[in-house]
């Protein structure tokens, strides 16, 4: 027996079938894959005269690799050792030793992949608050995901923001991406348990139908309630709406991240100076801290609203209403960082939106608040706590429209006084100008609201109001 040994690889794919000779019907389809040739030996015998590298193509061949798949052969080593017979004139192929030992490794079936039950995988992940995405048993190989449960959630809903996609175009995003998963894992596989984990489910937001002829909340049925109003929630062209969220959601979120509510329980015990540099050095907010008060020995908190509307593309009629809330107990450095920012609602619509109507939610979940309060746990202590708005910023132009009430440089503008104004030549046109009045005559909370109900019962503007923005008694 002589022994042939060379060092370059074995030809592989097509080029193995070229150079062993013709494709045969009984031999292993190299090209796919998924198919896998099973047959016991490996041989092939020629002539010892006939041997020449150039027509070797034109012999009979017949290859069978045990167990062996495409990737299998693509990773054969790169030395071999051919032996020649010089009785039987055959030559037999036989790998080496390395490759041996390979085939005589057992890899772990796919069967037992797929057998992960769902009970192995949360005995697997118990514990871990961010869990892999899938986690594949450790008695046949140690190997999870890179990524956490939320790290995936968090891409889709990136790349659905980002491109605008539809709920169809996410539904088909989630499909594939299981297609690519083990078939134990945890990510999310329908639109609506993504809208719920990031927040967006029915449980956390609220649409408000409203009627566009005559700008009133649709009731629970379909006919607008209004008189001489044919506005019908069957109509797409006679509804719209606006969205809110739960506050009592958000401030338990917030108030259960760590270290936030020490810095509140801070803001409770520190005792403030003379100067005025915040808001809770104000006149107003010390009352509520004096015995009785609202915050006086207790775990109540208050809370800064405002809100301003914006065009949603440049030179458009479109805009939008965002309402947001602040925590008043937070430190400033705290307070305006988005992530403790509490988004209460959005308007989108032609105009600005009818503040009678859009804020009517608002007011009715304060009262919630003030009244009922909300549950939060801290280091395992489960904390009830009330909220009460103090304040409401906003510019001249929004403040005006909240308050139904003229614009700042119209007639008896103020908000403070009801000092009328005069109109005096400004330019090329005229304006409203306010005289020294050493003695104005100022509002307080009973005249302004007089003038409110008067406005709305005679339809016309009283001391600058045009109306009530809320009527409370008749929100419940």
């Amino acid at each position: 027996m002589s022994h042939l040994v060379t060092t370059s690889p074995p030809p592989q794919g097509r080029e193995f079938e070229s150079y062993m000779g013709h494709e045969s019907n009984d031999q292993a389809n190299f090209n796919d894959p998924s198919l896998v040739a099973s047959q016991p030996s490996t041989s092939f015998s020629m002539h010892q005269a006939d041997v020449d590298r150039e027509s070797i193509s034109e012999h009979e061949c017949q290859l069978d690799f045990p167990s062996l798949s495409l990737q299998t052969v693509e990773s054969l080593p790169a030395t071999n050792s051919y032996d020649y017979n010089e009785e039987d004139d055959d030559m037999s192929i036989s790998a080496s030793d390395d490759y041996r030992s390979e085939e005589s490794c057992t890899d772990s079936s796919e069967d037992e992949r797929q057998d992960l039950s769902t009970q192995h995988l949360n005995k697997e992940i118990e514990g871990i608050t961010d869990p892999p995405l899938y986690v594949i048993p450790t008695q046949t190989q140690i190997y999870s995901s890179k990524i956490t449960r939320s790290e995936n959630i968090l891409a889709v809903s990136s790349l659905a923001s980002r491109f605008n996609l539809s709920s169809k175009a996410i539904e088909a995003v989630l499909e594939l991406t299981q297609i690519h998963l083990p078939e134990a894992n945890i990510g999310e596989t329908s639109v609506e348990s993504l809208k719920n984990e990031c927040g967006f489910g029915k449980d956390y937001i609220t649409y408000h139908l409203y009627c566009v002829s005559c700008k009133k909340l649709f009731s629970n049925e379909n006919e607008c309630k209004t008189p001489s109003c044919n506005g019908s929630k069957n109509n797409p062209d006679c509804k719209k709406y606006f969205v809110t969220s739960k506050l009592d959601i958000q401030l338990k979120e917030i108030f259960e991240r760590p270290g936030i509510w020490e810095l509140i329980e801070q803001s409770h015990i520190l005792t403030t100076g003379d100067v005025i540099c915040d808001i809770k050095n104000g006149e107003g907010y010390r009352k509520l801290q004096e015995p009785g008060g609202f915050l006086h020995g207790t775990t109540n908190i208050t809370l800064s609203l405002f809100t301003d509307g914006i065009p949603l593309y440049k030179s458009s009629s479109v805009s939008l209403w965002p309402v947001y809330l602040l925590i008043n107990e937070l430190p400033p450095k705290e307070r305006f960082q988005r992530k403790n920012l509490i988004l209460w609602g959005v308007w989108k619509g032609v105009g600005k939106p009818q503040m009678s109507m859009f804020l009517r939610p608002l007011i009715k979940d304060l009262i919630t608040l003030h009244q009922e309060g909300f549950l939060f746990n801290v280091h395992e202590e489960t904390i009830s706590s009330k909220a009460m708005l103090t304040v409401a910023t906003m510019d001249l132009q929004a403040r005006a429209y909240v308050l139904n009430m003229t614009q700042h440089n119209g007639l008896c503008g103020c908000l403070y006084c009801l000092e009328p104004g005069i109109i005096v030549p400004s330019g090329k046109g005229r304006c409203r100008s306010y005289s020294l009045n050493p003695t104005p005559m100022l509002r307080d909370a009973e005249s302004t609201r007089n003038s409110a109900v008067q406005a709305r019962q005679t339809g016309s503007r009283v001391d600058g109001f045009f109306g009530e923005c809320f009527n409370v008694p008749t929100l419940f």
